[in-house]
């Protein structure tokens, strides 16, 4: 039996399996021997197994044959490139993104950005992410942003990315004989499936973003149904493709919702006045409209990249090398609490 050089084995050039030759004379039964493979279907006299545990190949056959099948699998079997998914969810004041020069059918106007928008689903746009996210900085100084959630994820091209943040409440479903609990979940759900052109100059992305919350604008957000008090809760899908130019972010968006802060105030001392102390104490209910925005930044890590904390990405085996480190430097920036 001859045992050709793994293709994921450090001195061979990006593989990411192997395969294994053998004589049909020296293997009796291939098939039968190959505990936990899959057997392929035979092709011009070559026999396969595939051993997915190990990520493998068996061919069994005639030599030339089966050397001209694994020369083939070779040219198949191409290392994927890494890419870098920067996931920005964002609420802004709608008072604000119009002062901003905002216009959700039109464009966007603002100092340093140009964006045309569409009005198809979702709005969807390429941007310079860095320039978008300094006006996002300078919102949320005044309170008029607010950035929900900043996760990075590390991907492969082909291989989809999720992010998943979701809320589940139970309601009591009552029959004449049964009672059961019944749940609903609600949250953020972005699956992204990124895929490279063959120069890696532009990154295309199938996104689907499923968005839900409570409706804080009526009843305080709230349904009576059976004398049971449940959340009433908004759902907004959005399913799009784009394909986005090196250095450039995606942005979606146009989404408005009603958001309702209560605040509280009181007077120290005379609010814990019994009978009168309400007269010193109360709340008060602001409505506003709040736009939601997805930003997604991808970045191609291509071979001997610097991570964020500037150690270069190491080859080999991955439980040798910094991958950890490196990524826990990476986060650090995006763990930090707001002043």
């Amino acid at each position: 039996m001859r045992l050709p050089a793994p293709l994921d084995a450090g001195n061979a050039p990006g593989g990411a399996g192997s395969t294994h030759s053998t004589n049909p004379a020296n293997a009796a039964s291939p098939m039968g021997g190959a505990a936990g493979g899959v057997a392929l279907p035979a092709s011009d006299g070559v026999r396969a197994v595939a051993y997915p545990d190990t990520n493998s190949v068996i061919l069994v056959g005639r030599l030339d044959k089966v050397q001209d099948m694994e020369a083939l699998i070779r040219s198949l079997d191409v290392e994927k490139r890494q890419i870098e998914l920067s996931l920005w969810i964002i609420d802004i004041r709608k008072s604000r993104l119009d002062q901003l020069g905002i216009d959700w059918q039109g464009a966007l106007n603002a100092p340093g950005i140009g964006v045309g928008f569409n009005n198809r689903g979702g709005n969807v746009t390429t941007l310079d992410g860095t320039r978008f996210l300094a006006s996002v900085a300078a919102l949320s100084q005044t309170g008029d942003a607010t950035v929900i959630s900043r996760p990075i994820v590390l991907t492969q091209e082909n291989v989809p990315a999720t992010f998943d943040s979701n809320q589940t409440f139970y309601a009591k479903l009552i029959g004449e004989r049964t009672v059961q609990l019944d749940h609903v979940t609600y949250g953020t759900l972005v699956n992204v499936l990124p895929r490279l052109t063959r120069d890696g100059s532009q990154v295309e992305m199938i996104v689907d973003i499923e968005d839900g919350n409570t409706d804080g604008a009526t009843s305080d957000g709230q349904i009576v149904i059976d004398n049971n008090t449940m959340p009433l809760v908004n759902r907004t899908e959005i399913n799009t493709v784009a394909r986005v130019p090196h250095e450039m972010s995606l942005l979606i968006g146009g989404n408005t919702r009603d958001d309702v802060t209560r605040r509280t105030f009181r007077i120290p001392g005379l609010a814990s006045i019994p009978l009168i102390g309400g007269l010193f104490r109360g709340h008060s209910d602001r409505h506003e409209q709040v736009v939601r925005v997805f930003l997604i930044q991808p970045k191609l890590l291509r071979a001997g990249a610097a991570w964020p904390d500037g150690q270069p990405w190491e080859s080999g085996d991955p439980a040798d090398n910094a991958t950890l480190r490196a990524t826990v430097q990476m986060l650090k920036p995006y763990m930090d609490d707001k002043s």
